[in-house]
Protein backbone atom coordinates (compact mmCIF):
# COMPACT_ATOMS: atom_id res chain seq x y z
CA UNK A 1 0.00 0.00 0.00
CA UNK A 2 3.43 2.45 0.63
CA UNK A 3 4.51 2.14 -2.97
CA UNK A 4 0.88 2.36 -4.11
CA UNK A 5 -0.07 5.78 -2.33
CA UNK A 6 3.51 7.28 -3.42
CA UNK A 7 2.73 6.30 -6.58
CA UNK A 8 -0.59 7.77 -6.42
CA UNK A 9 0.88 11.11 -4.81
CA UNK A 10 3.37 11.62 -8.01
CA UNK A 11 0.53 10.65 -10.87
CA UNK A 12 -1.87 13.44 -8.83
CA UNK A 13 1.18 16.21 -8.55
CA UNK A 14 1.67 15.64 -12.58
CA UNK A 15 -2.11 15.59 -13.15
CA UNK A 16 -2.59 19.18 -11.14
CA UNK A 17 1.12 20.49 -12.71
CA UNK A 18 -0.80 19.45 -16.51
CA UNK A 19 -4.09 21.71 -15.25
CA UNK A 20 -2.16 24.29 -14.51
CA UNK A 21 -0.34 25.00 -17.35
CA UNK A 22 -3.12 24.48 -19.31
CA UNK A 23 -5.50 26.76 -17.12
CA UNK A 24 -2.37 29.28 -17.96
CA UNK A 25 -2.68 29.78 -21.45
CA UNK A 26 -4.22 32.57 -22.95
CA UNK A 27 -6.90 30.48 -24.55
CA UNK A 28 -7.75 29.02 -21.60
CA UNK A 29 -8.42 32.60 -20.16
CA UNK A 30 -11.27 33.33 -22.65
CA UNK A 31 -13.07 30.57 -22.35
CA UNK A 32 -15.06 30.76 -19.17
CA UNK A 33 -17.06 27.60 -19.53
CA UNK A 34 -13.37 25.34 -19.88
CA UNK A 35 -11.91 27.56 -16.98
CA UNK A 36 -14.35 26.52 -14.52
CA UNK A 37 -13.93 22.90 -15.65
CA UNK A 38 -10.63 22.90 -15.24
CA UNK A 39 -10.48 24.87 -11.73
CA UNK A 40 -12.99 22.14 -10.06
CA UNK A 41 -11.00 19.47 -11.60
CA UNK A 42 -7.39 21.13 -10.04
CA UNK A 43 -9.98 21.78 -6.84
CA UNK A 44 -11.05 17.74 -7.23
CA UNK A 45 -6.93 16.39 -7.81
CA UNK A 46 -5.48 18.36 -5.17
CA UNK A 47 -8.22 17.51 -2.52
CA UNK A 48 -7.27 13.44 -3.73
CA UNK A 49 -4.15 14.30 -3.11
CA UNK A 50 -4.12 15.77 0.31
CA UNK A 51 -5.84 12.58 1.55
CA UNK A 52 -2.94 10.51 -0.37
CA UNK A 53 -0.48 12.66 1.21
CA UNK A 54 -2.10 12.29 4.97
CA UNK A 55 -2.59 8.46 3.65
CA UNK A 56 1.16 8.10 3.14
CA UNK A 57 1.93 9.80 6.69
CA UNK A 58 0.47 7.41 8.32
CA UNK A 59 2.20 4.47 6.52
CA UNK A 60 5.28 6.07 6.89
CA UNK A 61 4.79 6.60 10.69
CA UNK A 62 3.75 3.22 10.98
CA UNK A 63 6.60 1.92 8.68
CA UNK A 64 8.76 4.18 10.92
CA UNK A 65 9.90 6.35 8.01
CA UNK A 66 9.22 9.45 9.82
CA UNK A 67 8.91 10.36 13.38
CA UNK A 68 5.31 11.33 14.87
CA UNK A 69 6.44 15.14 14.97
CA UNK A 70 7.12 15.25 11.36
CA UNK A 71 10.84 14.90 10.59
CA UNK A 72 12.70 12.10 8.49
Amino acid sequence: EYTDTVAEIALLEEEVAALQAQIALPQTAADYELLQQLCAEVEEKEAKLARAMERWVELAEEQGDIDETGGE
